[in-house]
Protein backbone atom coordinates (compact mmCIF):
# COMPACT_ATOMS: atom_id res chain seq x y z
CA UNK A 1 0.00 0.00 0.00
CA UNK A 2 1.22 3.51 -0.83
CA UNK A 3 0.55 6.60 1.27
CA UNK A 4 0.02 10.17 0.11
CA UNK A 5 0.40 11.63 3.62
CA UNK A 6 2.72 10.39 6.38
CA UNK A 7 2.59 12.14 9.77
CA UNK A 8 5.17 11.24 12.42
CA UNK A 9 5.20 12.37 16.06
CA UNK A 10 3.52 15.67 15.20
CA UNK A 11 3.26 18.24 18.00
CA UNK A 12 1.89 21.77 18.08
CA UNK A 13 2.11 23.93 21.18
CA UNK A 14 0.67 27.34 21.89
CA UNK A 15 2.64 28.33 24.94
CA UNK A 16 1.74 25.81 27.63
CA UNK A 17 -1.23 24.50 25.62
CA UNK A 18 -0.52 21.28 23.72
CA UNK A 19 -2.90 21.35 20.76
CA UNK A 20 -1.33 18.18 19.32
CA UNK A 21 0.86 15.71 21.18
CA UNK A 22 2.85 13.07 19.30
CA UNK A 23 0.32 12.35 16.55
CA UNK A 24 1.38 9.76 13.97
CA UNK A 25 -0.63 8.17 11.16
CA UNK A 26 -0.69 7.55 7.40
CA UNK A 27 -3.28 8.38 4.75
CA UNK A 28 -3.48 5.73 1.98
CA UNK A 29 -3.32 6.91 -1.61
CA UNK A 30 -6.75 7.19 -3.22
CA UNK A 31 -8.61 7.03 0.08
CA UNK A 32 -11.51 9.13 1.31
CA UNK A 33 -10.19 9.86 4.78
CA UNK A 34 -12.31 11.25 7.62
CA UNK A 35 -10.74 13.47 10.30
CA UNK A 36 -12.87 13.27 13.45
CA UNK A 37 -12.72 14.90 16.86
CA UNK A 38 -14.80 16.87 19.37
CA UNK A 39 -14.25 20.60 19.87
CA UNK A 40 -10.75 21.17 21.21
CA UNK A 41 -9.46 17.83 19.93
CA UNK A 42 -6.79 19.41 17.70
CA UNK A 43 -8.63 18.70 14.46
CA UNK A 44 -8.46 22.27 13.16
CA UNK A 45 -4.81 22.53 14.19
CA UNK A 46 -3.98 19.34 12.27
CA UNK A 47 -5.92 20.57 9.25
CA UNK A 48 -4.03 23.88 9.36
CA UNK A 49 -0.69 22.06 9.60
CA UNK A 50 -1.54 19.90 6.56
CA UNK A 51 -2.50 23.04 4.64
CA UNK A 52 0.73 24.78 5.73
CA UNK A 53 -1.22 27.61 7.35
CA UNK A 54 0.90 27.06 10.48
CA UNK A 55 4.14 25.19 11.23
CA UNK A 56 4.57 22.32 13.72
CA UNK A 57 6.43 22.66 17.01
CA UNK A 58 8.03 19.28 16.29
CA UNK A 59 7.48 16.17 14.21
CA UNK A 60 7.20 15.76 10.45
CA UNK A 61 4.61 15.80 7.68
CA UNK A 62 5.31 14.27 4.28
CA UNK A 63 2.81 14.83 1.48
CA UNK A 64 3.28 12.98 -1.81
CA UNK A 65 6.78 12.09 -0.68
CA UNK A 66 7.73 15.73 -0.04
CA UNK A 67 8.45 17.22 3.38
CA UNK A 68 6.09 20.01 4.36
CA UNK A 69 9.24 22.08 4.96
CA UNK A 70 9.46 22.33 1.16
CA UNK A 71 5.81 23.19 0.64
CA UNK A 72 6.41 25.34 -2.43
CA UNK A 73 6.85 22.16 -4.48
CA UNK A 74 3.34 21.06 -3.44
CA UNK A 75 1.37 24.18 -4.39
CA UNK A 76 -0.19 22.66 -7.48
CA UNK A 77 -0.57 19.18 -5.94
CA UNK A 78 -2.56 19.92 -2.78
CA UNK A 79 -5.64 22.11 -2.36
CA UNK A 80 -7.70 23.27 0.60
CA UNK A 81 -11.34 24.18 1.12
CA UNK A 82 -11.67 26.00 4.46
CA UNK A 83 -15.01 25.75 6.25
CA UNK A 84 -15.91 29.37 5.53
CA UNK A 85 -14.30 29.87 2.13
CA UNK A 86 -15.38 33.21 0.67
CA UNK A 87 -15.06 34.56 -2.87
CA UNK A 88 -15.73 38.13 -4.03
CA UNK A 89 -19.51 38.57 -4.13
CA UNK A 90 -19.61 41.03 -7.01
CA UNK A 91 -17.46 39.16 -9.53
CA UNK A 92 -18.49 36.26 -11.73
CA UNK A 93 -17.50 32.86 -10.47
CA UNK A 94 -15.82 31.99 -13.78
CA UNK A 95 -13.56 35.05 -13.66
CA UNK A 96 -12.58 34.30 -10.07
CA UNK A 97 -11.74 30.67 -10.79
CA UNK A 98 -9.70 31.81 -13.80
CA UNK A 99 -7.80 34.24 -11.57
CA UNK A 100 -7.03 31.50 -9.01
CA UNK A 101 -5.89 29.22 -11.84
CA UNK A 102 -3.51 31.91 -13.09
CA UNK A 103 -2.05 32.09 -9.57
CA UNK A 104 -1.32 28.38 -9.93
CA UNK A 105 0.86 29.18 -12.92
CA UNK A 106 -1.54 28.45 -15.78
CA UNK A 107 -1.70 30.43 -19.01
CA UNK A 108 -4.86 32.39 -19.79
CA UNK A 109 -6.23 29.61 -21.98
CA UNK A 110 -5.32 26.87 -19.50
CA UNK A 111 -6.90 28.83 -16.66
CA UNK A 112 -10.19 29.24 -18.52
CA UNK A 113 -10.34 25.55 -19.42
CA UNK A 114 -9.51 24.53 -15.85
CA UNK A 115 -12.21 26.82 -14.44
CA UNK A 116 -14.84 25.52 -16.84
CA UNK A 117 -13.90 21.89 -16.13
CA UNK A 118 -14.10 22.46 -12.37
CA UNK A 119 -17.55 24.05 -12.70
CA UNK A 120 -18.72 21.10 -14.80
CA UNK A 121 -17.53 18.64 -12.13
CA UNK A 122 -19.67 20.35 -9.48
CA UNK A 123 -22.60 20.94 -11.90
CA UNK A 124 -22.37 24.73 -11.89
CA UNK A 125 -21.48 25.25 -15.56
CA UNK A 126 -24.80 27.03 -16.20
CA UNK A 127 -23.95 29.53 -13.43
CA UNK A 128 -20.48 30.40 -14.70
CA UNK A 129 -21.39 34.04 -15.41
CA UNK A 130 -23.32 34.51 -12.15
CA UNK A 131 -21.80 36.58 -9.37
CA UNK A 132 -20.71 34.66 -6.27
CA UNK A 133 -23.11 36.72 -4.15
CA UNK A 134 -26.07 35.48 -6.20
CA UNK A 135 -25.51 31.80 -5.37
CA UNK A 136 -27.47 29.84 -2.81
CA UNK A 137 -25.72 28.32 0.20
CA UNK A 138 -25.60 24.91 -1.48
CA UNK A 139 -24.20 26.35 -4.71
CA UNK A 140 -21.57 28.26 -2.72
CA UNK A 141 -20.46 24.99 -1.13
CA UNK A 142 -20.14 23.40 -4.57
CA UNK A 143 -18.25 26.45 -5.82
CA UNK A 144 -15.80 26.03 -2.94
CA UNK A 145 -15.12 22.46 -4.06
CA UNK A 146 -14.69 23.67 -7.66
CA UNK A 147 -12.03 26.08 -6.41
CA UNK A 148 -10.31 23.22 -4.57
CA UNK A 149 -10.20 21.12 -7.77
CA UNK A 150 -8.38 23.68 -9.90
CA UNK A 151 -5.13 22.34 -11.26
CA UNK A 152 -6.12 18.69 -10.71
CA UNK A 153 -4.55 18.38 -7.24
CA UNK A 154 -3.55 14.93 -5.96
CA UNK A 155 -4.61 15.71 -2.36
CA UNK A 156 -7.75 17.67 -1.46
CA UNK A 157 -8.53 18.90 2.08
CA UNK A 158 -12.21 19.67 2.74
CA UNK A 159 -13.17 21.28 6.08
CA UNK A 160 -16.86 20.81 6.95
CA UNK A 161 -17.97 20.74 3.27
CA UNK A 162 -21.53 19.59 4.07
CA UNK A 163 -22.24 21.76 7.12
CA UNK A 164 -25.50 23.72 6.94
CA UNK A 165 -26.96 21.95 3.90
CA UNK A 166 -30.50 20.57 3.76
CA UNK A 167 -30.85 16.76 3.37
CA UNK A 168 -31.24 16.80 -0.42
CA UNK A 169 -28.25 19.08 -0.97
CA UNK A 170 -26.21 17.16 1.60
CA UNK A 171 -26.76 13.91 -0.32
CA UNK A 172 -25.77 15.59 -3.57
CA UNK A 173 -22.61 16.91 -1.91
CA UNK A 174 -21.77 13.49 -0.45
CA UNK A 175 -22.11 11.91 -3.89
CA UNK A 176 -19.85 14.60 -5.32
CA UNK A 177 -17.18 14.08 -2.65
CA UNK A 178 -17.22 10.30 -3.17
CA UNK A 179 -16.70 10.83 -6.91
CA UNK A 180 -13.59 12.93 -6.25
CA UNK A 181 -11.48 10.10 -4.87
CA UNK A 182 -11.34 8.37 -8.25
CA UNK A 183 -8.30 10.45 -9.17
CA UNK A 184 -7.04 11.78 -5.83
CA UNK A 185 -6.85 11.45 -2.05
CA UNK A 186 -9.55 13.36 -0.18
CA UNK A 187 -9.46 14.29 3.52
CA UNK A 188 -12.75 15.44 5.02
CA UNK A 189 -13.17 17.06 8.42
CA UNK A 190 -16.70 16.99 9.84
CA UNK A 191 -18.73 16.84 13.05
CA UNK A 192 -21.43 14.78 11.32
CA UNK A 193 -20.32 11.21 11.96
CA UNK A 194 -23.27 9.67 10.14
CA UNK A 195 -22.23 11.47 6.95
CA UNK A 196 -18.60 10.42 7.36
CA UNK A 197 -19.65 6.81 7.88
CA UNK A 198 -21.49 6.92 4.56
CA UNK A 199 -18.60 8.27 2.49
CA UNK A 200 -15.24 7.47 4.15
CA UNK A 201 -13.17 4.32 3.86
CA UNK A 202 -10.56 5.38 6.46
CA UNK A 203 -10.78 7.61 9.56
CA UNK A 204 -8.57 9.13 12.24
CA UNK A 205 -10.07 10.02 15.63
CA UNK A 206 -8.51 12.75 17.77
CA UNK A 207 -9.25 13.69 21.37
CA UNK A 208 -7.44 16.26 23.52
CA UNK A 209 -4.65 16.55 21.01
CA UNK A 210 -3.93 12.83 20.86
CA UNK A 211 -4.69 10.19 18.26
CA UNK A 212 -7.21 7.67 19.63
CA UNK A 213 -7.59 5.48 16.55
CA UNK A 214 -6.74 5.39 12.87
CA UNK A 215 -7.48 2.83 10.19
CA UNK A 216 -10.07 1.37 7.90
CA UNK A 217 -13.62 2.41 8.77
CA UNK A 218 -14.90 -1.15 9.02
CA UNK A 219 -12.09 -2.00 11.44
CA UNK A 220 -12.79 1.03 13.64
CA UNK A 221 -16.51 0.21 13.78
CA UNK A 222 -16.04 -3.56 13.92
CA UNK A 223 -18.02 -4.11 10.73
CA UNK A 224 -15.42 -6.66 9.58
CA UNK A 225 -15.73 -8.92 12.64
CA UNK A 226 -18.81 -8.06 14.71
CA UNK A 227 -22.49 -8.72 14.14
CA UNK A 228 -25.56 -7.93 16.24
CA UNK A 229 -28.79 -9.96 16.26
CA UNK A 230 -31.88 -8.55 17.93
CA UNK A 231 -33.74 -11.55 19.33
CA UNK A 232 -37.13 -12.42 20.80
CA UNK A 233 -35.68 -14.55 23.64
CA UNK A 234 -32.48 -14.90 25.63
CA UNK A 235 -30.02 -17.21 23.80
CA UNK A 236 -27.78 -19.87 25.43
CA UNK A 237 -24.40 -18.09 25.22
CA UNK A 238 -22.35 -21.16 26.21
CA UNK A 239 -23.23 -22.85 22.93
CA UNK A 240 -21.81 -19.92 20.93
CA UNK A 241 -18.64 -19.88 23.03
CA UNK A 242 -17.89 -23.46 21.95
CA UNK A 243 -17.64 -22.47 18.29
CA UNK A 244 -14.07 -22.12 17.00
CA UNK A 245 -14.97 -19.16 14.76
CA UNK A 246 -16.60 -17.15 17.59
CA UNK A 247 -14.01 -15.08 19.44
CA UNK A 248 -16.46 -13.45 21.84
CA UNK A 249 -20.16 -13.18 22.56
CA UNK A 250 -22.45 -11.21 24.84
CA UNK A 251 -26.15 -10.49 25.24
CA UNK A 252 -27.79 -7.23 26.28
CA UNK A 253 -31.13 -8.01 27.91
CA UNK A 254 -32.23 -4.38 27.70
CA UNK A 255 -31.89 -4.16 23.91
CA UNK A 256 -32.30 -7.95 23.42
CA UNK A 257 -29.21 -7.92 21.19
CA UNK A 258 -26.77 -10.78 20.83
CA UNK A 259 -23.28 -9.58 19.89
CA UNK A 260 -20.87 -12.02 18.23
CA UNK A 261 -17.23 -11.28 17.48
CA UNK A 262 -16.04 -13.70 14.82
CA UNK A 263 -12.91 -14.57 12.85
CA UNK A 264 -13.67 -13.13 9.41
CA UNK A 265 -10.66 -14.95 7.94
CA UNK A 266 -12.24 -18.31 8.79
CA UNK A 267 -15.89 -17.65 7.99
CA UNK A 268 -17.69 -15.12 5.75
CA UNK A 269 -20.47 -13.11 7.36
CA UNK A 270 -23.12 -14.66 5.09
CA UNK A 271 -22.14 -18.17 6.18
CA UNK A 272 -22.04 -17.16 9.85
CA UNK A 273 -25.52 -15.65 9.56
CA UNK A 274 -26.82 -18.83 7.95
CA UNK A 275 -25.47 -20.97 10.78
CA UNK A 276 -26.76 -18.62 13.48
CA UNK A 277 -30.21 -18.41 11.86
CA UNK A 278 -30.50 -22.20 11.67
CA UNK A 279 -29.39 -22.68 15.27
CA UNK A 280 -31.71 -20.01 16.70
CA UNK A 281 -34.61 -21.36 14.65
CA UNK A 282 -34.11 -24.81 16.20
CA UNK A 283 -34.08 -23.16 19.64
CA UNK A 284 -37.36 -21.39 18.91
CA UNK A 285 -35.72 -17.96 19.07
CA UNK A 286 -36.79 -15.36 16.50
CA UNK A 287 -34.50 -12.74 14.92
CA UNK A 288 -35.94 -9.24 14.59
CA UNK A 289 -32.92 -7.53 12.98
CA UNK A 290 -29.29 -8.02 12.04
CA UNK A 291 -26.55 -5.37 11.83
CA UNK A 292 -22.79 -5.50 11.32
CA UNK A 293 -20.52 -3.63 13.70
CA UNK A 294 -21.40 -0.51 15.63
CA UNK A 295 -22.02 2.97 14.31
CA UNK A 296 -19.11 5.34 13.87
CA UNK A 297 -20.72 7.55 16.50
CA UNK A 298 -20.78 4.72 19.08
CA UNK A 299 -17.18 3.78 18.28
CA UNK A 300 -16.15 7.44 18.53
CA UNK A 301 -17.78 7.92 21.93
CA UNK A 302 -16.17 4.76 23.36
CA UNK A 303 -12.74 5.83 22.15
CA UNK A 304 -12.80 9.40 23.49
CA UNK A 305 -14.23 8.27 26.85
CA UNK A 306 -11.29 5.90 27.44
Amino acid sequence: MTYDIVIENLCKNYGKVHALSGVSFKVPSGSLFGLIGPNGAGKTTLFSLLANFITPSSGTIHILGQSSQHYSSLYSKISVLPQDAILYKNRSILSQLCFISRLLGMSHGEAKRAAQEALELVHLEDKRHAKAGELSHGMSKRLGIAQALLGSPKVVLLDEPIAGLDPALAKSMRDLIVSLKKDRTVIVSSHNLLELQEICDHVAILSKGQLKACGKLDEITGCHNQVYYQLTKNPPLDDFKLSSVIQGCSFNEHSMKLNLIYNHDEIPLAELNSQVFQYLHKMGIGILSVSSGSSLEDSFIKLIEN
